[in-house]
């Protein structure tokens, strides 16, 4: 394991000097695939075709394979007279434990190297850690949970990744004075060359141009899937407006034709509702209708614009679930912020993380929630028949996946316990830093 190799290699634990140990030289722990070419060849006595059918077996994991040459390495081993029989069954057997993790050397080398880096990175530059890796997230299969187990591992930090912002004319990822700008093109529907579109309208007419002018010169020549995109993510919050009201004041100037919104060029005007009121008359007369039936279509989107029928104030709730969806992890607010209750914890996750002892209350959403037998549990749970529960909750400040919540518990409170249910949950940090779940309370 770990443990002992690094123990034995610090001098903790001592490497007895025997016929095993001398062949391997690392510290007697199994660790490259090519040590095994060494104990084939010089324990059991095989040739170079035999070594290496061992070595691939394991580095291939053929178990078929691999038994196949259990009889001749310990008849090997006997007849070399290196081990005894009982050092070389037991040698075999610890060679087919290795199979789950052995590696090659190369392979080992290629990964450690950037690790080694990465972790002196992270330790003496975090914001460029976070910046570069944020950045690479798009290279994984699944970028959203890439970018969201990063943003998690930076509250720990104490890394803050603000939210995007088109107000900085930046793609990507990048560092303003001690946080880490999150980058509009890892927004889901943004496309880069629609930004770059963006961003020359928006250095024409200024970044904080009117919202008229957002409105009627820089948004709809964009894509409406990136406009949309951008404006839920709140990467026109330096506008002043909210993003329900921007996102139904871009709704209702979408359904204006080219040649209408020429008439808002060179105009100067203070709200969408004044701009739009203007427009609603014949060109002749001054507005921007070229017959009477469309005049009374712009009065039908002005009512529309002006009675939007729904709060166009930013609701907590459907802020953090729309950046969720779009980037994979809340940055603006968090669901707390919609939870009237949450001051109710008296701890958060993150102490919880850190090993803050003894009996707590923290406030949480749950995030995931897997319903299980363990192996370990297994036969008293069967005896009787009942469930057990393993959650992952977070809060403001971490995530945290090793609260658990048996079975007496889990009969009682597991109806408040599913995918988004926002709860208080009671309980204790046991010795082995899983916090047990004493009772739940629905919010």
């Amino acid at each position: 394991s770990p443990r002992v190799y690094a123990d034995r290699k610090n001098g903790i634990e001592p490497v007895e000097d025997n016929a095993i140990n001398r062949v391997i030289d690392t510290y007697g722990v199994l660790v490259y695939q090519e040590t095994l070419l060494n104990i084939a060849k010089k324990l059991a006595g095989f040739n170079s075709a035999d070594s290496i059918k061992l070595m691939k077996s394991v580095g291939k994991k053929d178990a078929k394979l691999l038994f196949s040459l259990e009889a001749k390495f310990v008849a090997g081993c006997v007849k070399t007279g290196t081990i005894s029989k009982d050092d070389a069954v037991k040698l075999f057997t610890d060679i087919k434990a290795s199979a789950r993790y052995l590696f090659n050397k190369s392979h080992g080398v290629s990964y450690s190297y950037p690790c080694y880096w990465s972790a002196y990175i992270k330790a003496h530059r975090p914001l460029k850690f976070y910046e570069v890796w944020l950045k690479y997230s798009a290279n994984k299969l699944d970028p959203h949970e890439e970018v969201r187990n990063l943003v998690l591992s930076a509250k720990l930090d104490n890394v803050e990744i603000l939210p995007p912002s088109c107000e900085y004319l930046t793609e990507g990822f990048f560092i303003k004075d001690d946080s880490v700008v999150f980058g509009l093109s890892h927004i889901k529907g943004v496309a880069n060359r629609e930004l770059e579109k963006l961003f020359t309208l928006m250095r024409t007419h200024g970044v904080r141009a009117s919202l008229v002018t957002y409105l009627t010169e820089i948004l709809p020549n964009v894509n409406k899937r990136t406009c949309e995109a951008l404006i839920n993510c709140g990467c026109f919050h330096y506008l002043g407006v909210s993003r329900a009201a921007l996102l139904h004041y871009y709704e209702c100037f979408s359904d204006l034709s080219d040649k209408e919104l020429v008439f808002f060029q060179d105009k100067s005007f203070k709200t969408p509702a004044e701009a739009l009121e203007a427009a609603c008359g014949l060109k002749k007369e001054g507005g921007a209708c070229a017959t009477k039936g469309r005049v009374e279509k712009l009065k039908i989107i002005l009512e529309r614009l002006t009675n939007p029928g729904r709060v166009l104030h930013d609701l907590p709730g459907k802020i953090a679930a729309s950046e969720e969806a779009a980037i994979g992890i809340t940055l603006s607010c968090s669901y707390m912020d919609a939870c009237l209750a949450a001051g109710m914890a008296d701890t958060t996750c993150k102490e919880i993380m850190r090993g803050k002892p003894g009996k707590r209350t923290i406030v949480v959403r749950i995030k995931t929630l897997v319903v299980r037998i363990t192996e370990v549990k297994e036969h008293i749970i069967k005896s009787s028949e009942k469930k057990m529960a393993f959650l992952t909750v977070s809060d403001d400040t971490a995530e945290i996946d090793n609260l658990v919540c048996f079975a007496d518990q889990y009969e009682q409170f597991g109806r408040f316990m599913f995918d988004g249910a926002m709860v208080a949950i009671y309980g204790e940090l046991g010795k082995k830093k899983s916090f047990v779940i004493d009772r739940c309370t629905e919010l």
